[in-house]
């Protein structure tokens, strides 16, 4: 993994905005980048069991999506950069499913991505 984006880590440019907007926490949204870009992405998003490989985020249960094989299918990776949507970045909602349940889910897709490499 490269990087992680979410307002409610204090390495966030969002951070402090977020503390004053959301004191009680904020929201379970969260995107991080995969180094092996979109070829990774898919491992990852295949090996998924819990999370639902959809488009939205307005969901109770944990939604994925990578937007360079769904989204933003038809740019090539140049244009995704350009964008600001590297290859690699899976974007995810949180939903109600249980914290260590969802953990899992992720720690397993990202075991696999090691496997691949």
């Amino acid at each position: 993994m490269t990087h992680v984006n979410y307002s409610g880590l204090p390495s966030s440019p969002y951070y402090e905005r977020a503390k004053k907007y959301m004191p009680n926490g904020g929201c379970g949204v969260v995107s991080f980048e995969l180094s092996g870009g979109r070829p990774m992405a898919e491992v990852f998003m295949k090996h998924l069991k819990l999370a639902a490989i959809e488009t939205h985020v307005a969901d109770a249960r944990t939604c994925c999506l990578n937007p360079a094989t769904s989204t933003h299918r038809q740019m090539n990776d140049e244009e995704l950069i350009a964008a600001g949507v590297p290859a690699g970045m899976i974007r995810m909602s949180c939903g109600l499913e249980d914290k260590e349940d969802l953990i899992a889910d992720l720690s397993q897709a990202l075991d696999a991505c090691a496997a691949a490499r």
